[in-house]
């Protein structure tokens, strides 16, 4: 069986200070795409795929917790976002908690 490759680059993305955290879940609220959840209590970035670099969640965050680095990351997925949007079962989306 071929593997499929995945394409990585150099692009912008969210970083989340999980140190700084305070768990409120409002970047998780302020992320139309779905790439922030709150696991344990702690925001995190749950998919690079989903995240489209341009910091939506940034001004959301009270504590300065979530900032925009440059790093390897497979690319921003439009389409994967739009299935996600489109399914009925979100878990772990828009602020909700996921253990």
């Amino acid at each position: 069986m071929k593997r499929k490759e995945v394409m990585v680059l150099i692009r912008k993305i969210i970083h989340i200070d999980e140190k700084r955290c305070n768990g409120c879940g409002l970047c998780a609220a302020a992320c139309h795409e779905g790439a922030i959840a709150m696991i344990n209590g702690k925001a995190k970035l749950i998919r690079d795929d989903y995240c489209d670099g341009l910091g939506d969640c940034l001004p959301s965050c009270p504590t300065g917790a979530i900032e925009i680095k440059e790093r390897e990351a497979i690319p921003y997925n439009e389409e994967a976002v739009k299935r996600e949007q489109e399914s009925p079962y979100l878990p772990g989306k828009h602020g909700k908690n996921t253990k």
